[in-house]
């Protein structure tokens, strides 16, 4: 039908000068274009696989490609729901490294969602919290458990995987003020977590809060940044 209903991703094999669609499966099916999407997240693992993540509000779509050079890129796998725990999902977030290893981070937008796992075999970064860790193995073909690992008293949130490791990151607000590194030395099964000094400026609520940002260089520094705001000049629209 030449029409699409779920986020729109593109890739670009000349160095961002023009830009293809991702392909999406056997020649000829048209379903994975219609599934309905609303928000999406991308990743890439170590090994050239890529990942993507569109929110449906109460589920997310998944869907998977390898790449094997530049502009070499064949599709993988598609689910049209992942049947995670939580009922709602408010932004949702993915990232990956070695060969297949992929973390899910849903947001419910509350802290409403309690059968997740938490508590002392999971590590004290674990909690009622918004945001909850699904982890994959195997590219995403399946999820080893679908009620995932909360994380304890987390408000926005942004993840980041270390490349050839085992370390899992995770950089939050909390919604009233404070921001925490969540940390997994494990793959996402069990969570330390630590307050970064000086918190942000929290207005109770407002729409002014956001999301941090969290990136992993490849010598395992880790870099995180917070858009604090200024209660002086921030404007309604």
């Amino acid at each position: 039908t030449q029409t699409r209903s779920m986020s729109w991703a593109w890739y670009s094999d000349d160095h961002g000068k023009s830009w293809k669609n991702l392909p999406t499966g056997p020649a000829g099916v048209d379903v994975y274009n219609h599934n309905f999407g609303d928000e999406g997240d991308m990743a890439t693992d170590d090994a050239g696989n890529v990942y993507f993540v569109d929110t449906n509000v109460t589920d997310i779509t998944f869907s998977s490609w390898h790449a094997d050079g530049l502009g070499k890129i064949t599709f993988k796998n598609h689910l049209p729901l992942a049947a995670f725990g939580e009922p709602l999902d408010d932004r949702p977030w993915v990232t990956a490294h070695k060969d297949g290893h992929v973390f899910y981070f849903g947001n419910e937008g509350n802290t409403t969602y309690a059968a997740a796992h938490m508590g002392e075999a999971y590590g004290p970064g674990t909690g009622p919290g918004r945001y909850t860790v699904y982890t994959s193995t195997d590219g995403g073909l399946t999820w080893g458990d679908h009620l995932g690992i909360q994380l304890k008293d987390s408000g926005w949130c942004r993840p980041a995987a270390a490349p050839n490791s085992s370390y899992v990151y995770a950089l939050c607000g909390n919604d009233g003020g404070k921001l925490y590194s969540y940390v997994s030395k494990n793959d996402g099964l069990y969570w330390d977590r630590y307050e970064v000094p000086g918190g942000y400026t929290a207005f109770g609520g407002g729409g002014f809060e956001s999301y941090p940002t969290l990136q992993v260089l490849k010598d395992g520094t880790v870099w995180g940044s917070y858009l604090d705001p200024d209660k002086e000049n921030c404007r309604k629209g």
